[in-house]
């Protein structure tokens, strides 16, 4: 089974979580869907290396796994308390936080991804998702311009 665990935007990094020397228990690996990527890889011992040159860097990156650590949680905590329709519009209302272009309380986001994917973000069947997607879609909560847009015209009434 696969499972989405995170979403990368610009400057992203990915891998951290289990950057041990010649092991990746976890079979991490990243999936492009944009023309637009450039992904730079190092080994451990030159990762090393650049953080213990660039002080100001190390500090950054350990901000960074921070903050992925946070949202994990927050993405773990959601999995025990929240049923499947918050997942999913939690789902939307996270990429509105980090991608989406606003305009007061209504949102305009790029969308890259599939049902299945959304279902594997949210721990989900892609029947499900498709099902709660048209709910909110026939609430008028969000709006499918295309394949690749989605309009909330409201963040307060998702």
């Amino acid at each position: 089974m696969e499972v989405v665990s995170e979403i990368l935007k610009e400057g992203d990094i990915f891998g951290e979580l289990t950057l041990k020397q010649y092991e990746n228990k976890n079979q991490e690996f990243a999936q492009v869907i944009s023309d637009e990527v450039s992904i730079c890889s190092f080994t451990l011992e030159n990762f090393q290396s650049i953080l213990r040159k660039k002080p100001d860097l190390a500090i950054a990156y350990t901000q960074m796994v921070g903050d992925k650590l946070k949202t994990m949680g927050g993405k773990y905590a959601d999995l025990i308390f929240k049923d499947v329709k918050m997942r999913v519009v939690n789902f939307f209302k996270l990429n509105a936080e980090n991608e989406g272009k606003w305009d007061g309380n209504k949102v305009e986001l790029n969308m890259y991804l599939t049902h299945q994917d959304i279902a594997s973000y949210t721990a989900a069947s892609r029947q499900t998702v498709s099902t709660i997607i048209n709910e909110l879609i026939k609430d008028g909560k969000i709006i499918y311009d295309g394949r690749k847009k989605v309009v909330i015209p409201d963040i307060t009434k998702l």
